[in-house]
């Protein structure tokens, strides 16, 4: 989704640490309704999130990736809320469960030289690691994802999306292969449409305080 792509999904040799409340860690960057943001939050998606940008790039582009950053854990801390509120819970169980799974996919120490050549910290990695579980779990349960979509939003769609990109709509209701593609294209695109509408009447009910002071500090830090 948007900003809400899982960043990476690697495993860790971590056990036992609960995934139920939240304990304060850090100053807080921001308030959302009755959460937090802290600066540990903020450091833990900004060092994940660099590794997908050249040196060269974040250096030059610092302030504003710290913005992405802090808006992505803004919108991650309301699903995360709401999944809450509905009574979807990341249990410490389903989390030791998916690290097995993971770590199934990589030799003996291979992970551990992984985080040393991109200079994460273990306890950095874990931290997000144990946050991008949890959101996967409360977008799974709050996004639906069997869309039925009606024939004839599904036609304006579909000729939309023909248009947009240059193709024969006659061609593509030929091709059962396209076609297909198409389609799930189009569902892809209703479940953003509910994500974002979701998203946006969040923001509108849960009131959203940035603590200034602190994330001036944030912005201010020129680590890399």
């Amino acid at each position: 989704m948007k900003k809400f792509i899982l960043i990476l999904l690697l495993p860790c040799l971590f056990m036992g640490c609960p995934a139920g409340k939240k304990e304060i860690e850090g100053k807080v960057i921001v308030k959302i309704g009755d959460s937090v943001v802290t600066t540990e939050d903020f450091e833990a998606a900004f060092e994940i999130t660099k590794l997908g940008y050249s040196h060269n790039y974040v250096l030059k582009n610092l302030s504003e990736l710290k913005e992405d950053v802090l808006a992505q854990l803004i919108e991650e801390e309301l699903i995360l809320d709401y999944a809450s509120k509905k009574g979807v819970e990341y249990t410490n169980e389903e989390f030791i469960n998916d690290l097995e799974e993971v770590k199934k996919e990589y030799p003996d120490n291979v992970f551990e030289e992984i985080l040393k050549n991109n200079s994460i910290e273990t306890a950095v990695f874990q931290k997000r690691f144990k946050r991008e579980m949890a959101l996967k779990k409360a977008l799974s349960s709050i996004i639906n994802k069997n869309i039925e979509v009606d024939e004839k939003d599904l036609r304006s769609v579909f000729l939309k999306y023909c248009k947009a990109n240059d193709l024969n709509s006659e061609d593509v209701k030929n091709n059962n292969e396209i076609a297909e593609i198409v389609l799930d294209t189009v569902k892809r695109l209703t479940i953003q449409a509910d994500y974002d509408s979701l998203l946006e009447e969040l923001k509108k009910t849960i009131e959203i305080n940035i603590v200034k002071e602190n994330w001036a500090d944030v912005l201010k830090e020129g680590r890399l």
